[in-house]
C-alpha cells in the first residue's frame, strides 16, 4: 500500500474517498447513499430473479397442464376401450354403467383422501410468531 489514503478507499473506485478530515456528517450522508444503491441494486437484481423464475415456472405449468390432459384422455379411451370389450359378455348399458360407478368410487376415495391431508391450521407458526412479536412490542411500549 502505497498511499497513506489507500486504506480508505473501496475498490471499484466509488464511494467514501479518504475519510481523515472530513466531517462526520458528511460522511455518513455519502455512506446512507451508498447503502440505499446497494440496496436498490439487491432489488432489481431480486426482481429480475423472481421474474426469469416466474416465467420458468409458467412454463412448467404449461407442460403439466397439456401433460394432464393427455393423461386424462388416455385414461378416458381406456375406460371406453374396457366397456367395449365387457359389451360383448354385458349388456353395454350395464358394463357402462358399472364402470362409472367404478370410477365414482375411486374418485370420491381420493377425494377423502385429499380432505383428509389438507392444511388445518394454515401459517400456524407464523400466526403464533407474530401473535409473541406483538406480545413482546405491547410489554416494550406500556
Amino acid at each position: 500500500m502505497s498511499g497513506s489514503d489507500s486504506g480508505n478507499k473501496r475498490e471499484g473506485g466509488g464511494g467514501l474517498g479518504p475519510v481523515e478530515g472530513r466531517p462526520t456528517g458528511e460522511l455518513l450522508h455519502e455512506l446512507k447513499a451508498d447503502v440505499m444503491a446497494i440496496s436498490q441494486a439487491q432489488i432489481e437484481l431480486a426482481k429480475a430473479e423472481l421474474k426469469e423464475t416466474v416465467e420458468r415456472e409458467v412454463r412448467m405449468v404449461a407442460g403439466l397442464g397439456i401433460g394432464g390432459i393427455c393423461a386424462l384422455i388416455v385414461v378416458n379411451l381406456l375406460l371406453v376401450a374396457l366397456i367395449l370389450a365387457l359389451a360383448n359378455y354385458l349388456p353395454g348399458w350395464l358394463v357402462a354403467l358399472m364402470v362409472a360407478v367404478a370410477v365414482t368410487a375411486i374418485g370420491a376415495a381420493a377425494v377423502a383422501y385429499g380432505w383428509s391431508r389438507r392444511a388445518r391450521h394454515p401459517f400456524a407458526r407464523s400466526r403464533r410468531t407474530l401473535q409473541e412479536d406483538a406480545k413482546w412490542v405491547r410489554e416494550r411500549t406500556t
